[in-house]
């Protein structure tokens, strides 16, 4: 259990991955080397092995543990301390699984284990084209097409005769996708190799994300800006193999969807046959203050061949409107390398997905989180399966500014106990209503999109007669805050996309989204909060639902050299806070107010391990199931 570490996507090839059972022979004569697959099984050199393999099935598992029996290598030494029998009553120590936990012991592991983790980030370079054909790790020749949207030329001073189809594309003209600096903002940073996907795995998120920070709106949202999907995807062309005088592929564009303040998808417009011509990119236009089908994210996916050559370049991309008084917007890429055996017949859907662990969880990957989704709803017969988020289980976050923003959402990593904090802006008048729910309210993106317009036109302080500008709205009163930038999650009243509905989390890091016994429920504990209540003479807003805490506990299944770690159970919990506004005489100077996030982990108390014995064996020896043919 648990011997194939490197095999962290499901029903794909992992690059240079040996032990991974989705790569086909052709695939691993293109490995350029070898991940490292994790701890070997324990084994005992036999004289001569009398079995290759010894089962152990540890009590509640279904989980099987193996022993391996070898001979030795031929070498003189070596073959006079083999084993030439064994007596020894013991396989081996293992984990016992726990089993699913509850509240009580939750409370227990959380009151003796307190210590907290911090994942460090993977990268990979891509490796130098060798050949004729592309092995794990080599760039991707690129070049960006000479043409406009309308099919006329482009021309400039750094663009060659009109007559030249193509100009280099990225650094040294190889494939290279916006990653982020060490400010967070976008640069051409992530070289993309042969079957080495973006994010490597899914340690980094589903997708690599830098904010587009933005000067001169006009110039980025034109044809030719950042914020322009033809720019990116358009133009695009991706040598099929790395020779002389390579065919370019065009990306075919399967899905153009739109995205809201919260991050939602609408269902947009797609073609995903082999057999279709794809769908037109929208233009982004600065219309009215606001960039209008600004380019906010794109999923490629390289399908190739199996024996080192490229076929097809698809991409799903997802525009936005994005204010042209904010810095910029926050922009998300992926590369996702796909054997065109493996797709949908006749389809350009892929059906690969990033697993958090191979089959127990790794620490500072995301933990698995979805809904419960049943068939037929309402029917105790219906099938029931998980509607998987794409990047784990999310928690609130930042945008750039500090701000709570729905769109600033992290996963939450396996076993990285963590405290943090985004920030609510407020005027005194705003706290006031706020709290006292003397306005109805709006929905949290719809706050901070008319906050930060007023911020950035007025200031964080305005005339207190009321200049046009001065942010005036307040979130929702009926549902806890940070449930609100999760448009709903968690929350068990109406309100957000998100809210009464059964989340879960993956029970492994392999959890299957079509097998629900793999995922457990989520406790949310929903107390009676007390309401808010308002104190005039020191401007005090008290019982503000303003903190959420995750609690997971976790433990060890397996042999005791390589444990896999799972979940065991989980809850998310609310919290109050008293929020005081510093300086009333500057009632009409905003003051961030704290939202704060905590995360812990918490490990079963499993010091003594199991050691397995085989079974008792006969006290008569055993004969051969045809030892009386062809009497009997």
């Amino acid at each position: 259990m648990g011997t194939c570490l490197c095999d962290m996507t499901a029903a794909a090839c992992d690059g240079n991955c040996a032990c991974d059972p989705d790569c086909t022979a052709s695939e691993r004569e293109l490995f350029s080397g070898a991940l490292p697959e994790g701890p070997a099984s324990p084994q005992l050199e036999y004289c001569v092995p009398s079995s290759s393999v010894v089962e152990v099935n540890l009590p509640k598992s279904g989980v099987i543990a193996s022993v391996r029996r070898a001979a030795p290598p031929g070498e003189f030494f070596r073959e006079l301390l083999c084993v030439a029998g064994d007596n020894n009553p013991a396989f081996g120590n293992f984990f016992s699984d726990v089993g699913a936990g509850s509240a009580s012991d939750l409370a227990g592991a959380l009151g003796t284990d307190g210590r907290t983790s911090f994942a460090r980030p993977h990268t990979v370079a891509a490796a130098a084209v060798v050949n004729d054909v592309y092995r794990v790790g080599d760039a991707l020749p690129a070049a960006l097409s000479n043409l406009q949207r309308s099919g006329a030329a482009l021309t400039g001073p750094s663009l060659p005769p009109s007559t030249q189809a193509t100009v280099p594309a990225g650094a040294g003209g190889v494939l290279s996708l916006p990653a982020p600096t060490l400010s967070g903002d976008c640069d051409n940073l992530a070289v993309v190799g042969f079957m080495t996907n973006v994010p490597f795995d899914a340690s980094g998120g589903a997708r690599s994300s830098c904010f587009r920070r933005v000067a001169d709106f006009s110039t980025e949202c034109s044809e030719l800006g950042s914020f322009s999907a033809y720019d990116l995807v358009g133009r695009l062309r991706v040598a099929a193999a790395p020779t002389s005088s390579p065919t370019l592929l065009a990306p075919v564009v399967t899905r153009v969807r739109a995205m809201d303040a919260y991050g939602n998808l609408d269902a947009g417009t797609s073609d995903f046959s082999r057999a279709g011509a794809g769908v037109a990119l929208p233009a982004a236009s600065l219309v009215g203050g606001v960039c209008q089908n600004a380019l906010r994210r794109v999923d490629f996916t390289a399908v190739h061949n199996g024996n080192g050559a490229l076929t097809a370049i698809t991409a799903d991309v997802v525009v936005a409107d994005v204010p042209a008084a904010s810095a910029g917007a926050m922009q998300e890429f992926s590369v996702t390398f796909e054997n065109e055996n493996t797709l949908k017949s006749g389809s350009w859907l892929r059906q690969s997905a990033l697993k958090s662990g191979s089959p127990g969880y790794r620490p500072g990957f995301p933990v698995l989180g979805g809904f419960k989704a049943t068939e037929t709803p309402g029917s105790a017969d219906s099938k029931v399966a998980i509607e998987q988020f794409a990047g784990g289980l999310p928690m609130p976050g930042p945008g750039m500014d500090g701000l709570c923003d729905p769109g600033g959402a992290a996963p939450v990593e396996f076993g990285a106990s963590s405290a943090s904090s985004c920030h609510i802006p407020f005027t005194l008048e705003q706290l006031r209503t706020f709290c006292l729910s003397s306005s109805p309210g709006v929905g949290y993106a719809t706050f901070l999109a008319n906050t930060r317009a007023a911020l950035a036109a007025g200031g964080r302080c305005t005339d207190p007669a009321g200049v046009a500008g001065r942010p005036t709205d307040v979130p929702l009163q009926t549902s806890q805050l940070p449930s609100q930038i999760l448009d709903g999650l968690f929350s068990g009243v109406a309100g957000g996309a998100h809210s009464q509905r059964e989340v879960r989390v993956g029970i492994w890091g392999d959890s299957s989204a079509e097998n629900a016994a793999e995922w457990l429920d989520l406790a949310v504990e929903s107390p009676d909060l007390p309401a808010m209540e308002w104190d005039e003479a020191t401007a005090t807003c008290t019982n503000v639902a303003a903190g959420v805490r995750y609690e997971f506990l976790t433990g060890k299944v397996g042999a005791q050299q390589s444990p896999q770690e799972k979940i065991a159970f989980g809850k998310v919990s609310f919290s109050t806070a008293s929020w005081s506004f510093k300086d009333p005489l500057k009632g009409f100077c905003s003051q961030n107010f704290p939202v704060t996030v905590h995360v812990d982990f918490a490990s079963m108390d499993q010091v003594v391990t199991e050691n397995v014995k085989p079974k008792v064996p006969p006290l008569l020896p055993r004969v051969p199931e045809g030892f009386m043919y062809p009497f009997y």
